[in-house]
């Protein structure tokens, strides 16, 4: 009887975690990375992260206010 209690209050706690975890926060800032095997100073990849900005600026991530961009 015990160790079906156990069950049932682990099984409760593993479903309740992921609903705790998905809360997000007023405010967070968002750390987007991405790959590229172009530097970041050629004419070409300034024009594809410019494009890459205002895709995410249309979706509502502007960085240096809710986003944060990472190439590497």
């Amino acid at each position: 009887m015990m160790n079906r209690r156990r069950v049932i209050a682990s099984v409760t706690r593993f479903f309740a975690v992921p609903a705790a975890v998905a809360a997000q926060q007023a405010g967070e800032v968002w750390r987007i990375g991405y790959l590229s095997l172009v530097s970041q100073r050629l004419e070409q990849s300034k024009r594809w992260i410019a494009a890459f900005q205002d895709g995410l600026r249309s979706v509502g991530y502007v960085e240096g206010r809710n986003a944060i961009l990472e190439q590497r």
